[in-house]
């Protein structure tokens, strides 16, 4: 269990190369919190994962906005207590534009998180 004991955010993290990234920091021991927009797949990769007793749970997130996107990381510490790894898989939509003065400010406080856990 080399992740034992970790916590890992994983946006994007419902279905592709994100729910592979979920499922082997799972797999490894790690806390994982699925974040993403699509709820449907969201809460069945972690309905699939709970019932193999990994420590999963999803959270849907726009990360497009902030206020979002700080409640996610309240509660991934109110659940788990710390974070150790966030990993950004999350697909942005050609149509949302960065610009946006709510999708730059969400995006900056992920890399904030990002930098503060290097």
């Amino acid at each position: 269990m080399e992740f034992q004991g970790k916590v890992v955010i994983v946006t994007g993290g419902s279905k592709g190369i994100g729910a592979a990234t979920v499922s082997a920091f799972a797999e490894q021991g790690a806390s994982v919190a699925i974040v993403d927009l699509d709820q449907a797949s969201g809460e069945d990769i972690s309905r699939k994962l709970r019932e193999k007793g990994l420590s999963v749970s999803f959270i849907q997130v726009d990360i497009t906005q902030e206020a979002e996107v700080q409640s996610m990381v309240r509660r991934v510490l109110d659940l788990w207590g710390h974070l150790d790894i966030l990993i950004n898989m999350v697909n942005i939509p050609e149509n949302i534009d960065l610009r946006d003065t709510f999708a730059q400010q969400s995006i900056q406080y992920l890399k904030q998180i990002e930098r503060q856990l290097a």
